[in-house]
């Protein structure tokens, strides 16, 4: 019989169970459904900075769900809703790439 367990979700938490399933020598199927086109990606826990003040929501989609939050003692934005990799002018995205990277 073949195991395989299917986790909801491929966010920070569903990668994590996946991550610990293989790291207990679990080695069957594992399928990780979620709505998003990019694969799963550690996407850094930002709930802990918001709720210690840290991040000041700045931008807002039409209906008042927070779309960025930014450190407003860091240059770049810290979480965004949006993929910036996906806009027509990508400066935004490769000034960030070249920030955090050094690469020019």
């Amino acid at each position: 019989m073949n195991e395989r367990m299917v986790i909801v979700g491929a966010g920070q938490a569903g990668l994590q169970i996946a991550e610990s399933l293989r790291a207990e020598g679990f080695g069957g199927a594992i399928e990780l459904l979620a709505g998003e086109k990019l694969p799963p990606y550690q996407r850094p826990p930002l709930s802990k900075a918001w709720l210690q003040g840290d991040l000041t929501a700045t931008g807002w989609a039409h209906d008042g769900t927070i779309e960025v939050c930014e450190d407003p003692t860091a240059p770049f934005v810290l979480g965004v809703q949006w993929h910036p990799e996906e806009l027509p002018d990508p400066r935004i995205f490769d000034a960030f790439v070249a920030a955090s990277t050094g690469a020019r």
